[in-house]
């Protein structure tokens, strides 16, 4: 019986002994990984600090050379800032910046989990994930601030409608009416009317329509049925039309207009070159519609193609580089346009001559899935199709 005691007994020392033993060892690691982990968050202070920097010297640089009437023959250039890689895996579908340019919005799909998707917020200064908004279950096609910058609202493969607290990512409505994907969402200048539309084409269903509801109630006030499926929407900076970009089938794309109190269609826009027309926008003060000509992804001659938005009447066609696809986005002063292109290459030209001013080369396979200017036109954001997202500034 003593043998037997002292056995365990001495085993007891013995374990107590190993484990002592191990706890510097553990102890040290622990030691390296929290050391490890205050590097990396004081190189990300020091990054977010030299952006930071970086920003203030160039807008010193843009106030001196406006006095000076800007360097003599420096062309427009881009200059890669920052890029990051989004953890989520997702082909961005859409991104915008909120108005003091301090965050950034992306939304992704991820071809590994078709049915999920959402909407991100990243710090602009260090590309840190700052939250992802709640109850996002479904694909993102499209989402836009509203003119406040307090909310934000997103058409969504489950066929709804969402809008959620831009500060926080809290979801405030769901507006469920459609019957197909919302492929395309707009809100009015003064945020009371969102405009959207869906479209589903299969051997089971065709479904076309264009919802207006009211913003604040999520009331569907009227429902527009077009007699194609359109892949885009936008109203009017007066709140009086909504333009949609019309798919085109057996023939060319077309630009089509609707009053949105009515829904009654009032002019139909197209190339006087025959040519289908792609991504509808307005001009900044409402008075223009501005489109690409649809070059089918092949290396011929794009144009920027201009109408009067209240006639309807052709006002001029830009000629372009060639092979020029979507996204194409617009600077907040409307001097120029940001866009994808054949090549996968970023293009920055002007929207008044249509002459590329700059070129973001991107790695092959890393074309854009979506580009959003910041709102004093300084800089842009550009995600692309290998999950990678990037800040451009703009030198001029």
């Amino acid at each position: 019986m003593w043998r037997t005691s002292s056995f365990f007994a001495s085993a007891c020392v013995l374990a107590s002994v190993m484990v002592i033993a191990g706890v510097p060892e553990r102890a040290a690691q622990a030691d390296d990984v929290k050391d490890v982990r205050d590097q990396i968050k004081q190189l990300e202070e020091e990054k977010a600090k030299l952006w930071a920097r970086l920003a203030e010297v160039d807008a010193q640089l843009r106030k001196l050379n406006d006095k000076t009437g800007g360097p003599a023959k420096e062309p427009t250039r881009f200059r890669e800032v920052h890029s990051w890689y989004l953890r989520g895996g997702g082909l961005t579908t859409s991104a915008t910046v909120s108005l003091d340019g301090r965050r950034i919005f992306l939304s992704e799909y991820s071809a590994y989990a078709p049915k999920g998707g959402g909407i991100r917020a990243f710090d602009a200064a260090t590309g840190k994930v700052l939250f992802k908004f709640e109850k996002c279950e479904s694909f993102v096609f499209q989402f836009v601030f509203s003119r406040d910058g307090k909310r934000i609202v997103a058409g969504c493969r489950d066929k709804s409608l969402k809008m959620w607290d831009a500060e926080t990512g809290k979801l405030l409505r769901s507006f469920d009416g459609h019957n197909a994907e919302v492929v395309s969402v707009d809100l009015s200048a003064d945020d009371n009317y969102i405009v959207s539309c869906a479209g589903e084409s299969s051997a089971e269903q065709k479904v076309r329509e264009i919802h207006v509801w009211d913003a604040e109630t999520g009331k569907l006030l009227r429902t527009i049925a077009p007699e194609k499926t359109v892949s885009r929407v936008a109203i009017s900076p007066d709140k009086k039309r909504i333009v949609g970009s019309m798919d085109g089938y057996l023939e060319p794309r077309k630009i089509v207009l609707w009053e949105l109190e009515t829904g009654k269609k009032t002019h139909v826009l197209t190339d006087p070159d025959r040519r289908g027309v792609l991504g509808a926008r307005y001009s900044r003060d409402g008075k223009r519609i501005i489109g690409l000509t649809d070059t089918l992804g092949q290396a011929v001659d794009a144009s920027i193609i201009e109408w009067d938005a209240e006639t309807g009447e052709h006002l001029r066609t830009l000629k372009g580089p060639k092979g020029w696809y979507l996204p194409f986005v617009i600077s907040p002063d409307g001097k120029y346009i940001a866009s994808g292109s054949r090549d996968e290459s970023l293009l920055l030209w002007d929207a008044q001559t249509a002459r590329v001013l700059a070129v973001g080369k991107l790695p092959k396979g890393e074309g854009p899935g979506s580009i959003a200017f910041s709102p004093d036109g300084a800089w842009l954001v550009e995600g692309n199709r290998s999950y990678n997202a990037t800040i451009w500034a703009i030198i001029k």
